[in-house]
Order: structure tokens, then C-alpha cells, then sequence
């Protein structure tokens, strides 16, 4: 058990840094909504240093330990699950927005006069920022702002995936470190018949 605790606590730790690196990372029009980058792994963490120290206490009470380990595998798998979603959905999102700001690029840099100075400025509307381009006509205000600011998320696409990926990467660690069961003694008549 007490190996289990040793990567519910390296789990957690590193859930931490995730998330901490994802509101370091995040574009400055993004810091006041990534703080949940933080707040949610922080959280997810708490959760597993609780099933670690049960899985600690173990040594004593075995009940305890087992209460432990198997939080400690549930937990992943919830965790997989529920961020899994949100990065499936949000990763679609980012996509999106990103094909309707390229479309507005290729439209922006179409749309010079002078043959000559389509280059240049064909360069320079694929360098325009999202905010800076000009709405198309089917989006509404709100629509528009709604691309613009998933255009910036990301950052935090990158860190559900990772964190997706450091909840497997747990649950197969604490699979594969299971206890083997000991061997069963054999019987009289199974050592008769060999």
C-alpha cells in the first residue's frame, strides 16, 4: 500500500504543477478565467493526498488502506472521465474558432486593391490578431466574441489533455503495483496426484 501512496502523492504534485504552468502560460486576456487551470487540479489534488494518507495509515488499519487504495483508483478513472469530456468539447471549440479566424485571414489579405502589395499584406493579415479582425457577417456580436475567446483557450486545452494523460498514467501505475496475491498452499491430494 505504501507503494500506491507514493504516486497517489507524485499524482498529485504533479496535478499541481499543471496546473499552475497552465495559468503561467495563459494568454493575459485569459488570467482571470485561468485560475480554474488551478483551482480545479488543486482540488483533484486534495482529493488524492487524502486517499494517499489513507493508504499511509494502512500500516495500522488495514480497512483504512484499502479505503485508500481503492479511492485511489477511483479516483483517476473520475478524473479522466470528467476532464476527458471537457477537453473533448473545449478542443472542438478551439478548432472551430480557429477555422472561422483563418477563413477571416484569407478574406482579410483577399481583399487589397493593389496587386503588387497582396503579398505583403496577405502576410500581414495572417499575422492579425483574432480581436483585430473584422466580424463576419452571419455572427452576431456575441457569436463573434464567443470565437475570439476561444481562440485563446489554448492553453487550456493543452492542460485537460495533460492532465487526461497524467490520470491513465496513474491508474495503470497503481494496476501494475498491486499486491500479487500469495500463493494458495496446495492441498494433500493435489500433491498426491503430482
Amino acid at each position: 500500500m505504501f507503494k500506491a501512496a507514493i504516486v497517489l502523492f507524485i499524482y498529485a504534485a504533479l496535478l499541481v504543477a499543471v496546473g499552475l504552468v497552465a495559468f503561467q502560460v495563459a494568454p493575459p486576456e485569459a488570467k482571470s478565467r485561468a485560475i480554474t487551470a488551478v483551482i480545479i487540479p488543486t482540488a483533484a489534488a486534495t482529493l488524492t493526498v487524502v486517499a494517499g494518507v489513507l493508504c499511509v495509515l494502512g500500516k495500522r488499519n488495514h480497512k483504512l488502506g484499502m479505503i485508500g487504495v481503492h479511492v485511489g483508483l477511483l479516483l483517476p478513472v473520475l478524473f479522466t472521465a470528467a476532464v476527458g469530456f471537457q477537453g473533448f468539447n473545449r478542443t472542438s471549440a478551439y478548432l472551430e474558432a480557429w477555422q472561422v479566424v483563418e477563413a477571416q485571414r484569407t478574406i482579410a489579405g483577399a481583399e487589397t486593391a493593389d496587386a503588387e502589395a497582396a503579398d505583403d499584406s496577405a502576410e500581414a493579415a495572417l499575422a492579425t490578431p483574432p480581436s483585430q479582425l473584422a466580424k463576419p457577417d452571419n455572427f452576431s456580436d456575441e457569436q463573434w466574441e464567443d470565437t475570439i475567446n476561444a481562440t485563446q483557450t489554448g492553453y487550456l486545452v493543452s492542460t485537460l489533455w495533460a492532465i487526461v494523460s497524467l490520470s491513465i498514467q496513474c491508474l495503470v501505475s497503481l494496476l501494475v503495483l498491486r499486491p500479487k496475491p500469495a500463493p494458495k498452499p496446495a492441498t494433500d491430494s493435489e500433491s498426491a496426484s503430482a
